[in-house]
């Protein structure tokens, strides 16, 4: 095969492309690869979510099996290469190892955690996509390598201060988003001590913790994710309960109108897309794919709205 190959460091040195192509008639030089992937790791450190991209492309476009599996360990290695460039800046402050980094190239913090189970992560990972999809504000999380072992990062919440729970009760920010807790399940939306919903800079509230949501617990121990009911919204109003303290008082007309806003805007090929970039595989993918799905027609029938029909069967698109 003969291949070609060209060079797309842009004029300013942000490494945007780096495209080959691969014709059918003739064989592979491993050197080229080892070669394009030299090129990717000296620019690794400063261009990391960019380059990763390219790394991917690469692998996918190598049939040959052998030179596949040199990729994907190139790939890797480039990977921990460039997460090398955050720096633990503090100790975990959760139930689950981690803390705060810092990237030492963009100064930019997350909070990463690491999970015994990656599962967890995924969830969070689509819980957190799902509140972004509603519009409710939460942590934009994504997935990351850190030393070798993968991890979810959040970015940082700008100049984030946390609020006792009169405030957090007086928060529109955080009472419109009572429906979507419930539909989640997110059992520890605002925390044991009121730390998992902080305030921005610019006063919004934010939901930083979303771990214990869809079908694991905060500590990870797995919990019921029932398509066919949603306890939560009893349940999570219960005063003896944190999420109690906050939500208690909520009208109907106010419940009734955050059950319109989800069915109008979470439709079932946004929950498939969503669990698909999460990750989620087999079985605990289906449990929350049903789950999700039942539970936006619970919520439709329970409250008496109408959006578009839903089918778990048409679930795959």
């Amino acid at each position: 095969m003969a291949l070609e190959s060209q060079n797309f460091i842009e004029s300013g040195g942000i490494f945007t492309e780096h495209k080959n192509k691969i014709s059918k008639e003739n064989g592979l030089e491993n050197s080229f690869f080892k070669k394009a992937a030299d090129k990717i790791t000296q620019e690794f450190k400063k261009h990391f979510f960019k380059s990763k991209d390219h790394l991917e492309q690469i692998s996918s476009e190598v049939q040959d099996l052998e030179l596949s599996v040199e990729m994907d360990g190139l790939r890797e290695e480039a990977e921990q290469i460039a997460e090398s460039t955050l720096n633990k800046i503090s100790e975990q402050l959760g139930t689950n190892r981690g803390g705060w980094y810092e990237n030492t190239d963009t100064n930019e913090k997350y909070y990463i955690k690491f999970y015994e189970n990656f599962d967890q992560a995924r969830a969070e990972f689509i819980a957190n996509a799902i509140y972004d999809k509603l519009g409710i504000n939460a942590a934009k999380s994504k997935f990351t390598n850190v030393e070798g072992e993968h991890a979810i990062a959040s970015s940082e919440v700008l100049g984030a201060e946390g609020v006792y729970h009169d405030e957090l009760k007086q928060s529109a920010d955080v009472k419109n988003g009572f429906i979507a807790d419930a539909y989640l399940a997110n059992w520890d939306v605002v925390g044991l001590v009121y730390d998992n919903i902080v305030k921005s800079s610019d006063g919004k509230m934010y939901r930083i913790d979303n771990g214990g949501a869809l079908t694991f617990r905060a500590q990870g121990q797995a919990k019921e994710f029932s398509p066919n009911d949603i306890p939560e919204l009893e349940n999570m109003m219960n005063l003896d309960y944190p999420t109690g303290q906050v939500f208690s008082g909520l009208s109907m007309q106010e419940l009734k109108l955050q059950a319109q806003h989800l069915v109008d805007t979470l439709k079932q090929k946004d929950i498939n897309k969503i669990i698909a970039e999460s990750g989620m595989e087999g079985d605990q993918a289906e449990i929350i794919r049903e789950g999700l799905i039942g539970r936006l027609k619970f919520i439709q029938e329970q409250f008496k709205v109408s959006p578009a029909e839903i089918k778990y069967s048409e679930q795959v698109q």
